[in-house]
């Protein structure tokens, strides 16, 4: 580890990428569509050593041919490798600037190896590794084959969320688009968005009430406890007693965040639960929050709060008392006066945490939302729409993700 802690250090301090000056640009896996894997293009820095490290050496992560899929992709997508071209190997980009039948760009990092949409072979080992998704593929090298997480369930591209981005700013842009993306995460650098939203993925009233959410992914890579509060998880349940609970693989201490209607930030004040496996100390507060002025970076992260924890955790709220619970202990609990939660936030303190099997529990079916398979017409008003235009322009299929139709 040492040694090759010693090469990382030379080989990005001395990167020279051949498309832009310390940049790369990488390729995310988005949809689906038939056989064709739909990708978005995204420029990105050149990853430090100490970003590479902290994102694998506590839990790294590794793909092959056999389970790609769960990262996106198709053994066949990622021919493009070898090819340089997306033409025959399935993949079409939504917003790349070039055509599909162009070869990609290809960035030589001096001492560790050629970068081909993102995908990093370190020297001739034929093993890759993703910057955008924080993950190896093929294998990983010896140096860091201590302690290895193989994905090996069964989730198909449709049950998964999109892997998470290890350097979510983007480094360079070459639209006005692209340019307004960038100044709105300047403004506002904390709240960073992960990924896609978790959704209800099923509803069962037969036995109560639960509400299955599907699998996600949160990260804090270059701020500590980094909620993403674009995308908090909606408390479905319309009665004041809940539950939910979801099996967790961690790469650091956990924060999940209960707030009202008014935000982690508002008058009210927020609920917060600190899951401290390292320490096993388990806290859980009330009261109110101040947004920073500037991001709190995990260069500094204690190792106390670092240590991955792979495990099930459930936490109960009822009658004003909210209980934690973890691998069915019950490690704290603590009760709450005059607050009516709505959302839920998620956070690790630094790194990564995979999220799965999540579950609500409501007390009674009749606090059940209503069935996403119902056929019957509940809405008893209507609403107009103005008129509007949308454009495509200068890349196919560009939803206006800044002004949806609510």
């Amino acid at each position: 580890m040492k040694n090759l802690l010693t090469l990382f250090s030379v080989v990005f301090s001395t990167a020279i990428a051949q498309n832009a000056e310390n940049t790369l640009d990488v390729y995310e896996p988005i949809t689906k569509n038939g056989t064709i894997t739909d990708v978005e293009q995204q420029f990105i820095q050149i990853p430090s050593i100490s970003q590479i490290l902290s994102s694998t050496a506590a839990a790294p992560i590794v793909y092959d041919s056999n389970n790609i899929t769960l990262a996106g992709w198709t053994q066949e997508n990622l021919e493009f490798i070898n090819t340089l071209e997306f033409d025959s190997n399935g993949v079409q980009c939504s917003n790349c600037a070039f055509s599909n039948d162009e070869q990609l760009a290809v960035t030589e990092i001096s001492g560790f190896g050629e970068c081909v949409g993102g995908f990093c072979e370190y020297q001739d080992s034929d093993c890759y590794f993703n910057v955008l998704g924080a993950y190896w593929y093929k294998c990983i090298p010896d140096s860091l084959n201590d302690e290895v997480i193989v994905n090996d369930g069964g989730e198909s591209l449709s049950e998964i969320a999109p892997s998470v981005a290890l350097f979510n700013a983007p480094a360079s842009s070459d639209s006005e688009f692209e340019d307004s993306e960038i100044a709105a995460a300047a403004e506002n650098p904390v709240d960073q968005t992960n990924e896609a939203p978790p959704v209800i993925a099923a509803i069962n009233s037969e036995s109560g009430c639960s509400i299955s959410i599907s699998d996600f992914v949160v990260s804090s890579i270059n701020t500590t406890k980094n909620y993403d509060f674009k995308n908090p998880i909606n408390i479905p349940c319309t009665s004041p007693d809940f539950s939910f609970e979801f099996d967790i693989n961690t790469t650091s201490d956990l924060f999940v965040a209960i707030t009202d209607s008014l935000g982690y930030y508002g008058d009210n004040g927020r609920i917060e639960t600190y899951l401290g496996f390292s320490s096993e100390e388990f806290l859980i507060n009330k009261g109110k929050s101040t947004p920073p002025t500037s991001p709190n970076t995990d260069s500094n992260a204690s190792e106390n709060t670092t240590s991955p924890f792979k495990g099930h955790i459930e936490i109960k709220y009822t009658s004003n008392v909210i209980s934690l619970w973890v691998n069915g202990e019950n490690e704290v609990s603590y009760n709450v006066k005059n607050f009516t939660p709505a959302d839920i936030l998620i956070a690790p303190f630094t790194g990564t945490a995979a999220i799965s099997n999540f579950v609500f529990s409501c007390s009674s079916s009749n606090s059940c939302p209503t069935s996403q398979s119902s056929n019957t017409n509940t809405c008893g008003t209507t609403s107009t729409v103005g008129s509007f235009s949308v454009t495509s322009s200068p890349y196919t299929k560009m939803y206006n993700f800044n002004s949806p139709i609510v």
